[in-house]
């Protein structure tokens, strides 16, 4: 019977130093203790594209986000940690304030990369996503179409100046300075 006791009571003890070391912790960001949250929005400040700057992607789940890397590329799945590396760690994590919502959004964009994986990049209406897209156009659509969310645009002139051709866009920066986005993870930049 005291051999019994001394079992259970080692396997208590094991048991007990296993869930206290957080083996079963969720994943967090490189260099970071920031949770990696689905709908979370990553922002860099270190890519330029017609004169935007800045580059954006939005997290479908622990392991990874859909992002456009610019002209000549389609809608991917991106590793976060691969998305951290490229940008030399200069990225900051902004999180919507309503989880579900954010969630509802990781599953627009990780629908939108497998259905409409061959969408050329390109500016043009924020809501025609089936034709061609950008970076931050990606994350406001997922936002806007998968969780009725409408976040801030800028104007963007495409034309000359006699003719000029306002579009709504979204840009990487603006989505930083969304009023219902709050800042999770910052780096230096």
């Amino acid at each position: 019977m005291l051999k019994k006791i001394f079992n259970l009571s080692a396997l208590v003890m094991i048991l007990s130093l296993v869930l206290s070391t957080n083996v079963f912790a969720a994943a967090s960001y490189p260099n970071s203790s920031t949770a990696v949250k689905a709908g979370d929005i990553l922002v860099t400040s270190d890519t330029s594209s017609n004169g935007l700057t800045g580059h954006a992607g939005i997290v479908v789940n622990s392991t990874y986000l859909v992002e456009i890397k610019g002209a000549g590329y389609h809608p991917q799945k991106t590793a976060i940690s691969s998305f951290f590396n490229s940008h030399r760690n200069k990225v900051r994590v902004v999180r919507y304030n309503n989880a579900t919502a954010a969630q509802k959004a990781a599953n627009w964009a990780n629908k939108y990369q497998a259905n409409y994986s061959n969408v050329s990049y390109d500016f043009d209406d924020l809501y025609q996503y089936n034709k061609s897209t950008y970076c931050s156009k990606i994350v406001w659509d997922a936002y806007h179409f998968g969780a009725n969310v409408n976040f801030s645009t800028a104007r963007l002139n495409l034309g000359n100046v006699t003719v000029p051709y306002w579009i709504q866009v979204a840009t990487p920066y603006g989505l930083l300075n969304e009023g219902s986005l709050v800042l999770a993870q910052d780096s230096n930049w």
